[in-house]
């Protein structure tokens, strides 16, 4: 992207103003397309780096010779279906239980767990079954009451 005005004033003075408008018509072009990019770029960067810290790596070395993000992501869900969906609640559900107590809101947090819940019953996910999720919830419960805790 040219920025130094100067540049654009000296190679405007050999032009007449008909070689001149259609000069800055494609300068502005470009400076369009360049900024559309450099967002497109960073949104596909940015889902590379979700596919590298969220997908486990025995399943990432299948699309790590994959330049194409979308590509990556269209072979992920070819080779396994229900793979991305379930990992992504398994994640969302952990990260939850594990936020107890933060910085959030007794009310707010049980909202967003109860979802978070919800679709890992859905998909029916182990973390969801038996005395495991009892206990993971009632230490996610502690650090906001110890005492509801040891009464249930």
């Amino acid at each position: 992207m040219i920025r130094n005005e100067t540049i654009e004033d000296d190679a405007l003075i050999h032009l007449n103003s008909a070689q001149a408008a259609g000069w800055k018509l494609r300068l502005s072009t470009h400076n369009i397309r360049e900024r559309e990019w450099r967002s497109q770029r960073q949104k596909v960067l940015a889902l590379r780096r979700w596919i590298n810290t969220h997908i486990d790596p025995v399943f990432a070395g299948r699309i790590h010779d994959i330049q194409c993000v979308r590509e990556a992501v269209e072979t992920l869900q070819r080779l396994f279906p229900d793979f991305l969906e379930e990992r992504i609640a398994r994640v969302a559900y952990q990260e939850i239980t594990e936020k107890a107590g933060a910085d959030l809101d007794v009310h707010e947090w049980f909202r967003q767990w109860r979802l978070a819940y919800w679709k890992a019953c859905r998909l029916d996910l182990p973390e969801t079954r038996g005395l495991f999720a009892a206990d993971q919830f009632l230490e996610a419960v502690k650090r906001y009451s110890p005492r509801w805790v040891l009464t249930h």
